[in-house]
């Protein structure tokens, strides 16, 4: 792979030349108006989501009597343009923080943990209606000790959570899934069993694929590694886990997935101070490329956000390399991590700027982060409107869709509208004959209101399943 060693410092150097390939980032936004601190969440997990030109944001805001953080939600129905008010999801007397989201269609899922003295706990919340409202606060764990950090993924009615928890004497990831999408969830799943200390769990998933990479410093009591796990049933059963880096320090995961191909950021210390690495597998994890060196400075690049748009990846994090406070940064490549075009900085205030969140819609790319240029931190957001190129989401079409019909549609043709039998209550992607996504629909209403055409759907649960409709009037 091309390596863009010396670009990090050119990027740091030449902000003329990077704001002339990068020139449709818009001005930063501010999106909380806290009396207090407010954060994002850390980078394995998701604070940021789209579906199509709806954006969501979460965040813990101490703005009620630190440290009684609550969760807060924005969104934007305009791709980023105006955003709505901000919404309070929770209202108790405990430190609720570091909120994880994810989305499907009309469906919000909420993961965060509930600190109450030496105790934390897992709880979530949902959305069936975008956002509008919220479902009341549950708990999914009832240890006494400390579960922290959760990371939460969705498709269709099938909802994943990864967490971690020190009941068991040392920090271990645990699992837990929903097929009815968050109403009930099945029993607590441990994945990992060491007595070392494993902690930054990030999760990828596609059809009944669940990719699952941690730190951990089983290796070594000086360092810590990257390993992988995965599960092809759903998250029933996992594989071994399998080592993947073999040098100083190595943390903060980021795991993406498109089709056979994975893909990995991470921080290392191997070279004297923290920066970006990216890895990749074409072949779900069997083996893995060489780790590519995608910062080089001499000051700290940290937590990469990483996010898989085909034919684009996309990756923000906070870097020191231009002041002596940290500054948000972003790299993208069009080739699925080929070649790497040179980084771009994109916040310059005299304050500190970090935890970022990436996230795309269409041809847009999202980034939310923590920043501390009002005197307190609170919430920022920058877009670019255009900086996704011919980009194929990870729910939008390939080949496979315009070929033939795996999934029973009927009638079809249909006059009002058709039904998937077996998946009435899953979602779908719709798309034009050209590849371009429409809408997504719920199985029992497939091209609803939609005029008379051709039309192409995709499960979002499983991208593997595939058919054509025709509209008639």
């Amino acid at each position: 792979m091309k390596t863009i060693n010396a670009l990090m410092l050119y990027g740091c150097m030449v902000s003329m030349s990077t704001s002339l390939l990068y020139g449709q980032w818009e001005p930063d936004v501010r999106l909380c108006n806290s009396t207090y601190h407010a954060y994002t969440s850390f980078n394995h997990t998701h604070s940021l989501a789209t579906c199509g030109d709806t954006v969501h944001a979460v965040w813990f805001d101490g703005r009620h009597g630190w440290p009684n953080a609550e969760i807060y939600y924005r969104r934007s129905l305009d791709a980023g343009v105006s955003w709505g008010p901000e919404i309070r999801l929770t209202d108790d007397s405990n430190y609720s923080g570091y909120p994880s989201l994810a989305v499907v269609a009309e469906t919000l899922h909420i993961a965060f943990f509930e600190s109450f003295d030496e105790d934390s706990d897992i709880h979530y919340m949902r959305s069936t209606d975008g956002g509008d409202t919220w479902s009341p606060d549950t708990q999914l764990t009832t240890s006494t000790l400390m579960q922290d950090f959760p990371t939460i993924t969705a498709r269709g009615s099938t909802v994943h959570l990864i967490f971690t928890d020190e009941k068991d004497g040392n920090w271990e990831i645990y699992y837990l899934r929903s097929t009815d999408g968050g109403i009930t969830w099945d029993p607590e799943q441990r994945i990992t069993n060491d007595p070392a200390w494993t902690n930054s769990p990030s999760i990828a998933v596609r059809g009944s694929d669940l990719y699952l990479a941690f730190s951990d410093d089983r290796a070594s009591t000086t360092h810590f590694d990257i390993y992988y796990q995965h599960s092809s049933d759903g998250g029933t059963t996992w594989s071994p886990e399998t080592r993947i880096t073999f040098t100083m320090d190595n943390g903060a995961p980021c795991i993406g997935v498109h089709d056979t191909l994975l893909f990995l950021a991470f921080n290392s210390t191997r070279d004297g101070n923290y920066e970006v690495y990216f890895k990749r597998s074409t072949n779900s994890g069997t083996t893995w490329e060489p780790e590519e060196r995608l910062t080089d400075d001499l000051e700290i690049s940290y937590l990469p956000s990483m996010v898989i748009s085909k034919p684009n990846i996309h990756i923000a994090w906070y870097d020191y390399c231009s002041s002596v406070l940290a500054e948000i940064y972003y790299l993208r490549s069009i080739d699925l991590g080929v070649t790497w075009e040179p980084p771009v900085r994109l916040t310059t205030d005299s304050l500190r700027s970090w935890w970022p969140q990436i996230a795309v819609g269409d041809s847009a790319v999202h980034v939310i982060w923590t920043d501390d240029r009002p005197g307190i931190y609170q919430i920022y957001y920058k877009r670019d409107p255009t900086g996704n190129p011919s980009a194929i989401s990870e729910n939008a079409p390939d080949s496979r869709i315009l070929t033939g019909d795996r999934l029973t549609v009927a009638p079809n043709p249909c006059i009002a509208y058709a039904a998937v039998a077996g998946h009435e209550h899953e979602y779908f992607a719709l798309y034009n004959p050209c590849g371009m996504i429409i809408r997504i629909d719920r199985g029992d209403r497939i091209a609803m209101d939609l005029p008379s055409g051709v039309y192409f759907l995709r499960s979002i649960q499983d991208d593997t399943l595939t058919s054509r409709i025709i509209k008639i009037e």
